[in-house]
């Protein structure tokens, strides 16, 4: 079985102190055989170090690739720019201040494991218009 995509969508405003610590514990994770990552950061027009700091970390790791906001636009902007711009078979959103522990993502890709190998009912439902 080929390894699936895994996508791990992260905005950032404002995350400088952050990027290089995130970043870290993503890469450290040990998602196996099975799972391959990119980290798709999304600058949401930070106004300090943050953009600079996340194209070092892309120069030095193809897996990781960055999304520029002009200005911010928010939180959920910024997501869902990071969605329409990930690739992963699988997609995951995570706060860069560490809100969300990256130790989840294992504990995530196992409940999508397990779900996926669930048989999925087919509901059909009609509706009737009466005139």
């Amino acid at each position: 079985m080929a390894s699936q995509l895994v996508s791990i969508v992260t905005p950032a405003f404002n995350e400088a102190p952050n990027i290089q610590r995130f970043y870290d514990q993503i890469v450290s994770l040990p998602l196996g055989p099975d799972f391959d990552f990119e980290l798709l950061f999304v600058n949401d027009g930070s106004t300090d170090e943050t953009e600079m700091l996340i194209e070092s970390v892309v120069s030095k790791d193809s897996r990781v690739r960055l999304v520029s906001l002009s200005r911010n636009f928010g939180h959920q902007a910024a997501l869902s720019a990071g969605l329409d711009f990930s690739s992963g078979d699988v997609v995951i959103t995570m706060d860069v201040d560490l809100q969300h522990p990256p130790s989840e993502v294992l504990r995530m890709l196992e409940e999508e494991r397990t779900l996926s190998q669930l048989p999925m009912p087919i509901t059909v439902q009609t509706l009737t218009i009466f005139q």
